[in-house]
């Protein structure tokens, strides 16, 4: 039985330097983003994996590809970022309602999209059916910024009002693991083994 959940938050990808709503929107990753997909196969070349619970978005997708984990994969739209409807694509300083759409857990992005609530609700409810029943002792879940910050909301039974207090970076690893009967949070928002606060070193390396 599992005791042991590293979670992920995909490699650094065009939305994310771009700033847009990158949402169900397929998004390559940059130049920086593999840098920290090589960073992060280093950090889990030291752990045994026994499944992943991957995102079916293609940065997601494409992060795990380079981690290079020999283990079952699971991939879930359940696990996707939130859906922007109508303003999937475009750039937040187009939206005059951007500060509201990233920090309001009521609001609706317009076009059909998704609210804060209801990603929540889709990934606690994955967690709980697959995630935490599953059978082997250390699994792997990679996913995006708004299902984890949400998660941790209900995991810490926090209002979803304070989902902006996390911070999660690109390619960032925080761990979940039980003792005694409890999930206890024993790393957040890491964002490499070598203890750096960015991945900005990794460019400056070249």
């Amino acid at each position: 039985m599992v005791n042991t959940i590293f979670i992920v938050r995909h490699a650094e990808s065009e939305s994310n330097a771009k700033r847009y709503y990158g949402g169900w929107t397929d998004s390559p990753l940059t130049e920086l983003g593999l840098k920290q997909a090589e960073s992060l196969k280093k950090r889990f070349d030291h752990e045994e994996i026994g499944r992943v619970f991957c995102s079916d978005s293609k940065r997601a997708r494409d992060t795990l590809k380079l981690l290079d984990l020999n283990c079952p994969v699971e991939f879930a739209p359940e696990l996707r970022e939130r859906y922007y409807g109508s303003l999937e694509g475009k750039y937040y300083d187009d939206d005059p309602q951007a500060k509201r759409h990233h920090a309001d857990p009521l609001a609706k992005a317009p076009g059909n999209g998704e609210s804060a609530q209801q990603v929540q609700r889709r990934v606690w409810n994955y967690f709980q059916e697959k995630i935490f029943t599953a059978k082997e002792e250390s699994i792997l879940v990679l996913t995006h910024h708004g299902p984890i910050v949400t998660f941790a909301c209900k995991f810490l039974q926090m209002p979803l009002r304070r989902w902006r207090a996390f911070k999660v970076g690109n390619a960032s690893v925080s761990i979940l693991i039980k003792e005694e009967g409890l999930w206890r949070i024993t790393l957040w928002n890491s964002l490499s083994s070598l203890g750096l606060k960015s991945y900005g070193p990794l460019l400056e390396q070249e």
